[in-house]
């Protein structure tokens, strides 16, 4: 488990984790450009400070 997810199961959480991008101009990037993007988002949705 990486650091952000061990903090999530320290809290508790025990549900699933799903992130959903309304990118305007999704089709002019590319598939690494998006989950870059997606990976940072999901860090720091799910940031919890302990």
């Amino acid at each position: 488990m990486n650091e952000n997810n061990m903090r999530l199961y320290e809290s508790g959480y025990r549900g699933y984790l799903s992130l959903e991008l309304f990118i305007e101009d999704f089709e002019a990037k590319s598939a690494l450009e998006l989950a870059k993007f997606e990976l940072d988002s999901i860090v720091k949705t799910y940031l919890i400070e302990a």
